[in-house]
This record gives structure tokens, C-alpha cells and sequence, in this order.
């Protein structure tokens, strides 16, 4: 899965913090690496078996999460510091910084911010190799930013294989609102369209001087907006199956009510990082009784996807149900992309 540099094109990095993502941590680097990402900078946040996982990988660098001592004097990282040991969100922040320093001492051009469940999709059609640096190349140079707003993976209750290689159905936050309840009240607590996020990510010229802000985009040093122009989507693989759901909700146990950023946690997820660890404390949900809750509440029935793919007929330019075929084609027609 090599790629060929061209003459004048820009240099990527990938920067992720990674927290018991084994199963999905190769393909990702592979695959994006097959994109034209030229050097990772893969934080780990206590995840030892991941790197068991991705330690052969010659473009690969592993390191433990930045320590908030070495950005305690910025003041516009400030936040981010007070907030290290609660929030994941603020250690990728820190990452990020300390990825974006290592990125340009590497002579690379970019640095693209994702989590270990987020790809990006430059095409839906096909996956072509080293076509990320010729998009960034097609910016002008008063780009600092290129985003990838977000699609969200169709849940299902299960997935053989390679998740990136069988999932081919997303949905936007077109797609209409589904109820969330509480198995154990029957409260509907919310209605969301996508589960997860829906701000998408992004890449950021590494010799600007941006700072993150939060994990879905950047600003300038003085805090101020940068230009950013969208050059693709990023595809969100946000709890495909129930064995991701579960490993999902234990990784946020305990965690605060509200974000890094200050904005309430979704009470959906809430309910959810309750659930499955209340569960291992035999204290709610037998794994049988969560197993059920997943496939009738979250995962979408053959039934339910056909009925939001009729609607796109209402709404031919924002379907709330796309199929995008670029990343299973990739893994299937690619030698070195392969099963994991």
C-alpha cells in the first residue's frame, strides 16, 4: 500500500489518540496511508494493546499521551490543560499540538486530526491512491483549513470482518430523528439524527500556528477563525455493531456530564456509558438484556433502511441514506489493504 510523492505535492500527517482500539487501528493507519498520509503520530491514552497491533508499521510513531505540563504556560491551551485527567477530548487536544510541532519538524505540509473510527472519503466512488495530497494541493494558499464534514455508519447488530471494507451505508444529519429510550423507564430521552457527532474533522496546515479547538477544528493563536474550505467527507464508524457500542460506552465510564467545550453531553450517550457499566456491576442489564436493547433501539432494521431510502426520492439532493461504495473498494481490490 505505498504511495508515490510527486514532485510539488504536500506532505501529510495523521495525528490520533487511541484508547482499546485494536480492532480497527490497522486498517485505519493502512488506509489512510494508502490516501497519501506519509507519517503517523498514533498518542496512546493506557492502550498497550493496540500498539501490539501497529508496531511494525515503519511510518508509525507511538508515544504515551503529552503530559499537561508541557503547555502549561499557553495561555490559549489552557482549558485543555485543566481538563487532562477528565476529559479524553482535552489529552487529543494537547496530542494534536504536540503533533503539529512534530509535523512540521518532519517537513510535512498538513496534519489531519481524526479518531481512530473516522476516515476520510475524498470520493464516494472510488479510493484512489495518494489522492489526499493532490486535493490539499488544489487549495489556495490562503486555505488553512480543509474540512470533512461528517456522515454517521448505519448501526447494525453485527459485522463480520472489516467494518471499513462491509460498511457501505452512511447517513447525514438529514436523516430523520430516531427515538432513544430508556429500557429500564421507558423514557424517550432525545431524538438524534446521528448518534455521534455531526461537526466533522479536519486537516490544518502545520506551519500556521493554529491551536485546536476542541476536537473539530482549529483557530488561530489569537483564537481568531481561519479559512477552511471542504474537500471531502469523513466517515464516523460511531458504535457499527454492539461489541463497538459496548466497548464505546466502557471507555467513557465515569465520564463528566458536559464536554470539554462546556455543551452537555448528549443524554443518549449518557444513558448509554450507565447502561453497559451499571451492567458489569450486575446492577441493570444482563449483556443478553443489552444485546436486545442495541438491536431494537440503535441498530437500523432492513425494514427501516429501505423506508429512508424511499424518502430520498422527496429529497434527491439531501438524501438522509447514502451508499458509498470508495472505501469497501478499496480494501477489497488493494493487496496490502486486507482483512484484520
Amino acid at each position: 500500500m505505498s504511495t508515490h510523492t510527486a514532485v510539488n505535492l504536500p506532505s501529510v500527517a495523521l495525528a490520533v489518540t487511541v484508547r482499546n482500539e485494536a480492532r480497527l487501528m490497522r486498517a485505519h493507519l493502512e488506509y489512510h496511508h494508502f490516501l497519501g498520509v506519509s507519517r503517523a503520530y498514533v498518542y496512546l491514552d493506557d492502550d498497550q494493546e493496540t500498539a501490539a497491533t501497529i508496531a511494525d508499521l515503519e511510518y508509525v510513531e507511538m508515544r504515551e499521551c503529552v503530559a499537561p505540563e508541557r503547555f502549561a504556560g499557553r495561555g490559549g491551551l489552557r482549558h485543555f490543560v485543566e481538563h487532562w485527567h477528565s476529559h479524553l477530548s482535552a489529552r487529543q487536544a494537547l496530542n494534536v499540538m504536540d503533533a503539529m510541532a512534530r509535523a512540521e519538524a518532519h517537513g510535512c505540509d498538513w496534519l489531519l486530526a481524526v479518531d481512530a473510527d473516522e476516515i476520510v472519503c475524498l470520493d464516494r466512488r472510488t479510493a484512489g491512491a495518494g489522492s489526499l495530497p493532490i486535493r490539499l494541493a488544489q487549495l489556495p494558499e490562503h486555505v488553512d483549513v480543509a474540512s470533512f464534514p461528517n456522515l454517521e455508519v448505519i448501526q447494525m447488530p453485527r459485522t463480520s470482518g472489516l467494518v471499513f471494507r462491509d460498511a457501505r451505508l452512511f447517513r447525514s444529519a438529514s436523516a430523520p430523528r430516531r427515538d432513544v429510550t430508556d429500557p429500564r423507564s421507558g423514557a424517550v430521552l432525545t431524538r438524534a439524527a446521528c448518534f455521534g457527532h455531526t461537526a466533522g474533522k479536519c486537516a490544518v496546515r502545520s506551519r500556521r500556528g493554529a491551536v485546536p479547538r476542541g476536537s473539530h477544528g482549529f483557530v488561530s493563536e489569537r483564537g481568531q477563525p481561519l479559512q477552511a474550505r471542504n474537500v471531502g467527507e469523513l466517515l464516523h464508524y460511531y458504535a457499527y455493531d454492539f461489541d463497538d457500542w459496548l466497548r464505546r460506552s466502557r471507555n467513557y465510564e465515569g465520564h463528566p456530564h458536559r464536554h470539554v467545550s462546556g455543551a452537555e453531553v448528549e443524554p443518549q450517550k449518557l444513558l448509554w456509558i450507565q447502561l453497559v457499566n451499571e451492567s458489569a456491576l450486575e446492577l441493570a442489564l444482563s449483556r443478553d438484556e443489552l444485546d436486545r436493547y442495541f438491536r431494537e433501539t440503535i441498530a437500523f432494521s432492513p425494514e427501516e433502511i429501505a423506508i429512508h431510502r424511499r424518502r430520498s426520492w422527496r429529497h434527491p439532493l439531501r438524501p438522509p441514506i447514502v451508499e458509498i461504495p470508495a472505501v469497501a473498494d478499496a480494501f477489497s481490490t488493494q493487496a496490502r489493504l486486507r482483512d484484520y
